[in-house]
């Protein structure tokens, strides 16, 4: 019986790593990790995905976790994570009734979350949607136990088989044990067809769940490890897999969480441009150097002159609402009339009117507050994510979410957390790592993120 187990695909991007182009061989190494391609004797836990009647459709995270934990076990890295939860990661990377896309899952657990053991967010009794995918949002001890695993190991990823790729079964089939000598390998199928004890696929259905793939055996047939009884599953040996993806694991040798290696990336490569401008602008002014002779030396009775330290640049207005901003955290700065549930565009309101003496506008609303940053190019300057600085307004205006009527948040960026009131407690606050931000309102509620610079 065919049954739809949570899988969501979505076409892949120029910007994907792609199996064959060599950017993941450059950063974890071009040699056969496994020769034999058989991963099967490093299985992790088994688990179900669907208990007690209730289904998770979760199937993203489960196949793709237990990828890297048959990866890690390999490499022996004791301090990884044995045993991960996939309720935690279902949270973090905005699973849905409808499901899950393998990339973004990757892309949210190596770059955002992380993972963590089963026991820090074990799946007992919730046999409910709201039950199970909670805490939402995440609280930040588990986030902060997500980020210390990525200051230990990076992990990468690539597509062995892009969704759509024309390849035939046998060419797939050829890249995917070619894969499986690299890394780890999740394969998509379709959940399922039987002819005996053979898994088999009509040709041009559709994949419609995602496991892991230990192996090919002797007599080439693939065996997949599923999170339905039963577990290993035999394949046929043409088996025209929709698309699928290998993974990589290596220490982290900086120790920086990859919201820190992105600043620091950013950091660098402002200070480089700003080299090659200043470079630039000094060799098209076609000015010779001047030949500037040693002074002289001053007789011995004369005082050596002193030359006053030139005046500190003034701050700009982005710099003054970040410093404003960060001197305020812990704070309540939510108006009295407002709940502190619906507080983060009046609390950031009073943190502006205590920097520049005036509110940005908009009241207690989002969407009127990001009417009137649209509106004032006198006063805000949208600007692109990528130029985003330390007090910056980040804002996720409601009404503009893709997924329903969820209630949008506005925060100031910082250099690696978003400060913005805490809808919890009512305080003005840093509860959001910037990435952490961006994985909660952009993919699990459907928010496009827009940033604005206060001018001057």
């Amino acid at each position: 019986m065919i049954q739809h187990y949570g899988l969501q695909v979505k076409p892949a991007q120029p910007d994907h790593w792609k199996m064959g182009e060599g950017k993941a061989s450059r950063r974890f190494g071009a040699g056969d990790l496994k020769p034999d391609g058989d991963w099967s004797d490093f299985d992790p836990k088994k688990e179900l995905q669907r208990r007690n009647g209730f289904e998770t459709m979760n199937c993203s995270n489960f196949g793709t976790s237990n990828a890297l934990l048959a990866l890690a076990k390999f490499l022996k890295f004791d301090d990884f994570v044995k045993n991960s939860s996939e309720r935690y990661t279902g949270v973090m990377t905005g699973t849905t009734p409808s499901g899950n896309d393998p990339h973004d899952v990757i892309e949210i657990i190596r770059t955002v979350s992380g993972l963590i053991e089963e026991d820090n967010l074990p799946w007992k009794e919730e046999d409910t949607w709201s039950e199970y995918y909670a805490p939402k949002p995440m609280d930040q001890e588990r986030m902060n136990l997500g980020e210390s695993l990525l200051r230990k190991f990076v992990i990468g990823q690539e597509w062995v088989i892009t969704p759509g790729s024309g390849l035939t079964p046998t060419q797939k089939g050829e890249r995917l044990q070619a894969a499986l000598r690299r890394g780890t390998v999740a394969v998509s199928v379709r959940a399922w067809e039987k002819t005996g004890n053979v898994y088999t696929k009509q040709p041009g259905a559709q994949d419609t769940h995602w496991v892991w793939l230990p192996r090919y055996d002797k007599d080439g047939y693939p065996r997949i490890r599923d999170q339905y009884d039963p577990f290993d599953k035999k394949l046929a040996q043409d088996y025209d897999f929709g698309f699928a993806k290998v993974y990589f694991l290596k220490r982290n040798e900086s120790g920086l969480a990859p919201s820190q290696q992105d600043y620091l990336s950013r950091l660098i490569k402002w200070a480089t441009d700003a080299i090659k401008k200043l470079t630039d602008a000094l060799l098209k002014t076609n000015t010779p150097v001047p030949v500037i002779e040693a002074p002289p030396v001053a007789p011995p009775s004369m005082p050596t002159p002193v030359i006053p330290n030139p005046p500190a640049p003034m701050p700009s207005n982005r710099e003054k609402l970040y410093a404003k901003a960060k001197s305020l955290l812990g704070t309540s700065q939510v108006d009295k009339s407002v709940p502190i549930s619906l507080g983060c565009a009046s609390a950031l309101n009073n943190v502006y009117t205590a920097c520049f003496g005036r509110p940005i506008g908009g009241g207690a609303s989002t969407a009127e507050m990001f009417k009137v940053l649209k509106s004032s190019p006198d006063r805000f300057t949208e600007i692109a994510e990528k130029d985003v600085l330390p007090g910056d307004i980040v804002m996720n205006a409601s009404g503009t979410s893709t997924k329903g009527n969820a209630n949008g948040h506005v925060g100031i960026r910082g250099f690696t957390e978003t400060m913005s009131n805490n809808s919890e407690n009512g305080k003005w606050s840093a509860h959001y790592t910037n990435a952490a931000w961006k994985a909660f309102f952009e993919v699990q509620r459907g928010f496009k993120t827009r940033y604005f610079r206060v001018r001057g």
